[in-house]
């Protein structure tokens, strides 16, 4: 089996299995932290049947499978090592591995609700993911913009977080709905 992480704006994690040369699966997750038993994977099976190859989503392709489970969302497919499927796995866009290459950082922000704070105040080098922690008892707004006046942003409940796969040349910003809020951002190279 072969686990490939893409990055794009919705899929985030890519495994492939291909248990005979003419069966293959392939599990998408927009999380990149989708375990094997986890019920948030799309799962395509593509299969030789005679000359034809055939292809069918588990569940009509929504992302609620589990991908330790494969194989029981269809019916048994025949296992043949002489009609192996031609071609690779296409993907469009660019594949990267992402997840701890380097090593990873954690800080404490400290945020106000009168001005916007850089998440974190310095980015970590060849940064590829962050995640933004929030159990500071009120809610924070997240931006890429630090424009004064500015009042628009993503809301990041309390007691919530929110990941983002961008580079250290891309600066979020956040500030408190209310009076200080301390949040924990993680960065991971």
């Amino acid at each position: 089996m072969e686990a490939k992480l893409a990055r794009n704006d919705e899929i985030r994690l890519i495994k492939i299995d291909e248990p005979a040369a003419n069966i293959r699966y392939i599990g998408r997750s927009d999380s990149m932290r989708a375990s094997d038993d986890e019920a948030v994977w799309q799962i395509l099976r593509q299969h030789r049947q005679g000359d034809l190859i055939v292809s069918n989503y588990a569940l009509m392709g929504v992302f609620k499978a589990k991908w330790s489970d494969r194989a029981s969302y269809f019916l048994p497919a025949i296992p043949d090592n002489t009609k192996p499927l031609e071609g690779g796995v296409t993907i469009n866009g660019s594949v990267a591995q992402a997840g701890l290459n380097i090593g990873g950082r954690v800080t404490e922000v400290i945020l106000n609700d009168t001005s916007w704070t850089a998440l974190p105040p310095v980015p970590l080098a060849n940064r590829n993911s962050i995640q933004v922690q929030n159990f500071s008892g009120v809610d924070i707004k997240i931006n890429y913009t630090a424009l004064s006046g500015s009042d628009f942003g993503v809301f990041l409940r309390d007691s919530s977080e929110r990941i983002y796969m961008i580079k250290d040349s891309i600066v979020l910003y956040a500030r408190s709905s209310l009076g200080n809020a301390s949040v924990i951002v993680e960065e991971i190279a």
